[in-house]
């Protein structure tokens, strides 16, 4: 309902007006940067299993020969990338949902603010075609909506 409006152009045509280019300019680039950390989290999390895997070789080889055996260092070496790796995703992760919740907040606001104005400035012609439920529920469900749907794109 929010995402194409019609509005009247200067030469008293209706057009068409979208509310994804004005949000895309606005917060597309803190959308990026979380993006970019939702993938690094994904790609820690496929690395995190072939780290284990080394420190499961490693076991399995130093159990077997006792002449042939790796340094421990390695192990140890195994043991604190499976830390790291563990610690970077998790952080990363709270990383992303902090910043998808900011951008999903500002956008609520953004469309709330919009909204409000517009509905101040519409003309009592128009106003008998909307109902005020139907301003508030633009405000309020739809736009948290809005704010919903960015955490988890």
């Amino acid at each position: 309902m929010l995402h194409d409006l019609q509005v009247f152009t200067n030469t008293g045509k209706k057009g068409v007006a979208s509310i994804k280019p004005p949000i895309i300019k606005s917060f597309g680039g803190v959308f990026l940067l979380g993006s970019l950390m939702k993938l690094i989290c994904d790609v820690l999390t496929f690395a995190q299993p072939q780290v284990l895997s080394l420190i499961i070789g490693l076991v399995e080889d130093n159990s077997e020969d006792k002449e042939d055996r790796q340094p421990q260092w390695k192990g140890i070496l195994y043991a604190a990338l499976l830390f790291i790796t563990a610690g970077a995703q998790t952080f990363m992760l709270g990383q992303y949902f902090h910043s998808m919740f900011v951008v999903g907040l500002r956008i609520r606001t953004a469309l709330i603010n919009a909204i409000y104005r517009k509905a101040l400035l519409i003309s009592n012609a128009t106003r008998k075609e909307a109902t005020v439920g139907e301003i508030v529920n633009l405000m309020a469900v739809d736009a948290q909506r809005f704010m919903d749907l960015t955490t988890y794109l």
